[in-house]
């Protein structure tokens, strides 16, 4: 697969994933790289303990007059110092933390919103489903837009575009012209996401990367707990509510343009092949917006799910993401064009690569669509407003940043399989009490929602998280609407018929969850300690019997790590 968010290929592959393939599969990273490494020296080194040789006016862009196109191989690893290093990840974990901080923000003003633009439930969650969909299905494509044109490039240009649409969004007086600008700022974001996680692959090696991994992942959960803030505050006492929270975003997206362009060096092309799948992008971002607008826009159509044109829209969006992945493996093994996806990476370690992504998938339809069903539970069901719901939310954030500061202790102790297992049972418990509670007004009750799910995000593919965050809002505003009017049907009020769709919405996140522990304890069982590889390849590097064969050593190891 080309380089995605979680960087694999030339951004570098997710220590999780490293973890599950292990032995297994070594003969792919050999024919990932065929070409001479580079300076590996140093290799087994961390860049923290290297000398700053980033004097070399590494704010430059970088010049391409050569008649040869620069690529990562040709062109030596700007050193950093431990202090520009700490400035790079303050900056790339500030973009996790403000994506965090716009899906918390926004998902506290839904009720608002709603109010406001006078949007029904179904067209509603279409204000996250267009956000995330646009991420998950372009940012595998930007992943080779990075490493083709530069991963600052593309950075500097993903937040303009997301800074950019949140303040046009902010000034919109419709719910169409609103999703339209969260698609967009959407856009942005999937260009963001590859370029920061390869930076960070590109500067930082062994555990050191794992720290820089982890200082990013925990800018999901300070984003989270400050977007809660920010939302439920800017919502009870800030004069333009929601869209203030827009504004605020624009402005953030401005702080973060400016450190980016002063804290992070330019880099030059990551490929030797720049040419790029347009067919299978095209096939793949339309297919799944044709498949996820005919199963929600269903309860609209004036025969619901037999309409004609949602018959027909649905069928070209199964038939174009199927075309896709014959497309791929047409690119992949009759051409000698570069593949949006390797097929291949599905069945990489007997599979066991494919139930990761698919567990990434389950683990955020049961986290995140929980989040967003959490806040009509609050404000719509208990009517705690939006700083009541602002005060359940926070024990959320607060455990998921304990988590993080625990895993950057255990990480390099405790198996992968015990971790993942401990998130989704925990996920899966939140959202089964959620699903139990009968309570219609509120008791000042706080919940902790499943804190662990939030320890391995950030080693999984931010695509296939995005694809399960929309695919999941989806089928939780069909089934919610469709207990709800059922319940509605039968002569129940209106708000045990709202209680009862809500209920109905935590049963998927649960069985979401629970599917994801049994998936993992099956096909993922035996997963291994994150970093154990490298601090191995380290020992043995080092050890007097294997002097002689050292350089070639850490020539396999900078292969596999993708770092200076």
């Amino acid at each position: 697969m080309t380089s995605l968010a979680s960087d694999t290929g030339s951004s570098g592959t997710p220590a999780i994933i490293r973890s599950s393939v292990g032995d297994q599969d070594t003969h792919h990273s050999k024919d990932r790289m065929n070409v001479e490494p580079r300076n590996t020296q140093t290799t087994s080194k961390t860049l923290a303990d290297r000398p700053d040789t980033s004097s070399a006016d590494p704010e430059d862009p970088p010049n391409h007059s050569s008649s040869t196109p620069a690529t990562d191989t040709q062109t030596q690893c700007i050193r950093l110092s431990r202090t520009r290093q700490v400035l790079v990840i303050v900056t790339m974990s500030m973009i996790s933390m403000l994506d965090a901080i716009c899906g918390q923000a926004l998902n506290i003003s839904m009720p608002t919103i709603q109010e406001e633009l006078n949007m029904n439930e179904s067209d509603l969650q279409w204000l996250q489903t267009a956000f995330h969909l646009a991420v998950g299905s372009l940012l595998v494509f930007f992943g080779k837009v990075a490493d083709n044109f530069g991963r600052k490039r593309l950075l500097l240009l993903g937040i303009m575009i997301f800074g950019g649409f949140q303040l046009i969004g902010g000034f919109m007086s419709n719910g169409a012209a609103l999703i339209t600008t969260r698609a967009l700022s959407g856009v942005g974001l999937a260009m963001c996401a590859p370029s920061a996680t390869g930076i960070l692959a590109e500067y930082f090696t062994g555990k050191a990367r794992s720290i820089a991994f982890t200082c990013f992942g925990m800018g999901i959960a300070i984003g989270g707990a400050s977007g809660i803030l920010i939302g439920g505050l800017f919502v009870s006492y800030v004069r333009y509510t929601w869209r203030s929270i827009m504004f605020f975003l624009s402005g953030l997206s401005l702080l973060i343009l400016i450190m980016i362009i002063v804290f992070v060096p330019w880099d030059h092309s990551h490929a030797e092949d720049r040419r790029m799948d347009w067919v299978g992008v095209t096939l793949l971002a339309g297919g799944l917006a044709m498949f996820l607008f005919a199963i929600t826009d269903a309860q609209n159509a004036p025969d619901g799910r037999k309409t004609p044109y949602i018959i027909a829209i649905l069928l070209l969006g199964i038939l174009s993401v199927t075309t896709f992945f014959f497309w791929e493996h047409h690119i992949a093994n009759k051409t000698s064009r570069p593949p949006l996806m390797r097929p291949a990476s599905w069945t990489r370690a007997h599979g066991r690569l494919s139930a990761l992504y698919f567990t990434s998938s389950l683990g955020n339809l049961g986290y995140i669509d929980a989040l967003y069903n959490a806040t009509l539970y609050f404000q719509q069901l208990q009517e705690t407003g939006s700083t009541g719901a602002m005060l359940r939310y926070l024990p959320i954030e607060i455990s998921g940043i304990i988590c993080y500061v625990l895993v950057a202790l255990v990480i390099h102790k405790v198996p992968a399989y015990w971790l993942m297992l401990l998130g989704l049972l925990a996920c899966g418990f939140a959202n089964m009490c959620f699903a139990l509670s009968e309570e219609v007004r509120t008791t000042g009750n706080y919940h902790f929602m499943g804190c662990g799910s939030q320890l391995w995000e950030w080693h999984l593919f931010q695509s296939m998280l995005r694809l399960g965050i929309s695919v999941g809002l989806s089928l939780m505003a069909i089934i919610n609407t469709s207990v709800k009017n059922k319940n509605l049907g039968k002569g129940k009020d209106e708000t045990e018929s709202l209680l009862r769709g809500l209920q109905s919405g935590f049963w998927l996140s649960a069985a979401a969850c629970w599917l994801g522990v049994f998936v993992v304890a099956t096909a993922l069982k035996g997963l291994g300690t994150v970093g154990k590889d490298e601090s191995q390849s380290s020992e043995a590097s080092n050890s007097p019997e294997n002097d002689k064969g050292k350089d070639q050593g850490n020539s396999k190891k900078s292969k596999r790590e993708g770092g200076c």
